[in-house]
C-alpha cells in the first residue's frame, strides 16, 4: 500500500497504543471500553453460535463476488484496520497532547459505539460468506482460524475505518487546527494531509473487504447506509456516493466488474434507503435485508 511517508511516520505498533491508554487516565476507562465492547458483542456471540448454534446463520453472498478474484496480497492491508483507529489516536496524542485528552476519550467511545451498535445487528442474525478453501499464506490461514466469520453486516471494517476518519477529523477541527501550518500542497495544513492520508487507507481496506473474501457487495452498501442514517452530517449523500464510486480504483485496479459490483451497492444502499422509515428505528430495515438471505450457501453456478 503506498501512503504517503508523513503517514507512514505516524504508525507505531498496538503496544504503544496499549501504554498510552494505560498511562493515561483519561483514555484508561474509553480505551477498556472498547476492548470490553468488541468482545461482548463481536467475539463472543460468534463463538457461542459455532459452539451452540444459539442464533440463526445467514449466507450473504451475491454473483458477482465471485468474479471478484481473490487477492491475498492484500492481507496485510485488510488486518490494519485495527491499527488505523489506535495510531490515528496516537497521532492525534501525539500533536496535541494533553489538551486533547477530553476529545481523544470521545474518539474512543465512539469506536466503542460503533462496535455497540453492529452487535445489535450480529445478536439477532449472524450473516457471513463463502470463503477460498486454499489457502496461499500463513496470514490468511490465521484469519480463518482465529475469526468464525459470523458478522458481515454491518461490515466493521468498514464502519469502524471510515468512523475512525469522522473521529479524527472531528477532533483535528475541535482543536482548530484543520487550516493549521501549510505543508506546501496548495495551502494544505499538516492535519489535513495527514486526515488525506487516514481517508485514502480507509477507502483502500475497504476494497480489501472484498478482494480477501471476507465481505460481500452487499456487506459494504448496508455498511454505508448505516454510516449515512447514524452519521448524516460526516455520511451524507455525496460522500456515500464518492466512497462507491472509490471502490477498485486503488487495491483492485485489476477487477473486471468493478463497475458491475459498484452497482450492487448502490442497489443495497437505494434498497435500505427506500425501506427506511421516518423516524423508524435504523436496526429493522438492516435486520429485514439480513433475514431475506438464505440459511446455506448459495450455488451460483
Amino acid at each position: 500500500m503506498q501512503l504517503p511517508r508523513d503517514y507512514y511516520r505516524s504508525f507505531i505498533s498496538p503496544r504503544r497504543f496499549i501504554w498510552l491508554a494505560l498511562t493515561n487516565p483519561r483514555l484508561a476507562g474509553p480505551g477498556l471500553k472498547v476492548a470490553l465492547v468488541a468482545l461482548r458483542k463481536f467475539f463472543l456471540p460468534q463463538f457461542q453460535t459455532v459452539i451452540f448454534r444459539s442464533r440463526p446463520v445467514v449466507y450473504v453472498d451475491h454473483p458477482v463476488d465471485r468474479k471478484i478474484p481473490f487477492q491475498p496480497s492484500t492481507v496485510s492491508l485488510y488486518m490494519s484496520f485495527i491499527p488505523l483507529w489506535m495510531n490515528a489516536v496516537f497521532w492525534l496524542n501525539r500533536r496535541y497532547g494533553r489538551a486533547a485528552d477530553a476529545r481523544l476519550a470521545a474518539f474512543l467511545e465512539g469506536i466503542a459505539l460503533l462496535y455497540d451498535e453492529a452487535g445489535s445487528i450480529y445478536l439477532r442474525c449472524h450473516s457471513t460468506t463463502v470463503r477460498p478453501r486454499r489457502l496461499p499464506n500463513l496470514s490468511c490461514a490465521m484469519i480463518q482460524v482465529l475469526d468464525p466469520h459470523l458478522n458481515c453486516i454491518p461490515s466493521l471494517h468498514v464502519t469502524i475505518v471510515f468512523g475512525a476518519w469522522m473521529l479524527a477529523r472531528g477532533v483535528i477541527d475541535a482543536m482548530g487546527d484543520a487550516h493549521g501550518e501549510a505543508t506546501g500542497k496548495a495551502g494544505e495544513s499538516r492535519a489535513e494531509a495527514w486526515l488525506a492520508s487516514l481517508y485514502n487507507h480507509a477507502q483502500r481496506i475497504a476494497e480489501t473487504t472484498m478482494l480477501m473474501k471476507q465481505h460481500s457487495v452487499n456487506c459494504v452498501g448496508a455498511s454505508l447506509w448505516y454510516l449515512n442514517v447514524c452519521y448524516p452530517a460526516s455520511f451524507d449523500e455525496a460522500r456515500c456516493a464518492a466512497i462507491i464510486d472509490g471502490l477498485f480504483t486503488i487495491e483492485g485496479k485489476a477487477v473486471t466488474v468493478k463497475e458491475e459490483a459498484r452497482a450492487r451497492v448502490r442497489e443495497v444502499y437505494a434498497f435500505l434507503e427506500q425501506n427506511e422509515t421516518s423516524g423508524g428505528d435504523w436496526r429493522t430495515p438492516i435486520i429485514g435485508f439480513v433475514e431475506s438471505f438464505p440459511g446455506t450457501p448459495p450455488d451460483f453456478r
